[in-house]
């Protein structure tokens, strides 16, 4: 005599999925526009606002979201160029308490058009330090790797690739220029700054790589994940600064002096 025996029951849903009936669950939209060709683009997405006219190298506000999954588009002039409904991509399903950002950037080597997304939760912020991700929404085939400040600096990416996002990296707050180089060669391609930026601790910054078909040097961007503060450009520049300070633990004055140069 054989007994079978079934045991039936339903899977049980991911707990960190978001519930828009539970009081201390959201989600915030946001959307950017990096797409190569530098016009003005408009991202639908279920449960949102429309983000109408959105500017190149431009963010638009956060926008909380009512739905648990959605289906997304982007369009240009009316035009619609992506659209997951249309290619019978499953809706895509938020987990709670998250701010999810949309990039729209182009496929490498393409103008065909490509959505990068982040989900960052709101309790990921790690206290007293400041946390950064690079974004390379450039279509063209160059690696880059990015380093805090000179090109010997703290590497925050390396070889990232079109369409690529780094890890998380945890480093010290304060100001800090930022230096892109080839991956291949580490050859300083560009260094940028922003006088009076700091990046602040208890904060998770995204900075974006981007490019459109004007530009023969990539930009750069910093975004405030969790802020509503609006995408920051970086300018490139062509000199660095650093602050010196010299404590004298001796019992008698002494001088001091800089030279500049190798020598």
């Amino acid at each position: 005599c054989i007994n079978l025996i079934f045991i039936g029951g339903c899977a049980q849903e991911n707990p960190l999925l978001y519930d828009p009936t539970m009081r201390d669950s959201s989600v915030s939209i946001r959307f950017v526009n990096m797409s190569r060709d530098g016009l003005p683009k408009t991202f639908l997405i279920d449960g949102c606002r429309d983000f109408t006219d959105i500017q190149f190298g431009s963010s638009s506000d956060l926008q909380v979201n009512t739905i648990d999954s959605a289906h997304y588009s982007l369009l240009s002039n009316g035009t619609l160029l992506y659209s997951t409904k249309a290619l019978l991509i499953q809706k895509l399903s938020f987990f709670r308490n998250t701010i999810q950002t949309f990039i729209s950037t182009s496929n490498a080597g393409t103008d065909t058009a490509r959505i990068l997304q982040l989900s960052t939760f709101r309790t990921d912020i790690a206290k007293g330090k400041a946390i950064i991700r690079v974004v390379n929404a450039c279509s063209d085939s160059i690696a880059y790797n990015v380093h805090l400040g000179c090109e010997q600096g703290e590497i925050i990416a390396e070889s990232l690739q079109s369409g690529s996002i780094s890890s998380d990296n945890h480093t010290i707050p304060g100001k800090s220029a930022i230096t892109l180089t080839r991956a291949n060669d580490n050859a300083v391609i560009a260094i940028f700054d922003r006088q009076g930026f700091v990046f602040s601790a208890d904060s998770i910054y995204t900075v974006i790589i981007g490019k459109d078909k004007n530009s023969s040097t990539p930009r750069l961007w910093i975004l405030n994940e969790l802020s509503n503060v609006p995408l920051t450009e970086f300018q490139i520049t062509n000199s660095l600064q650093a602050g010196i300070t010299v404590f004298n633990v001796s019992n008698v004055p002494i001088q001091t002096s800089l030279m500049q140069g190798n020598d």
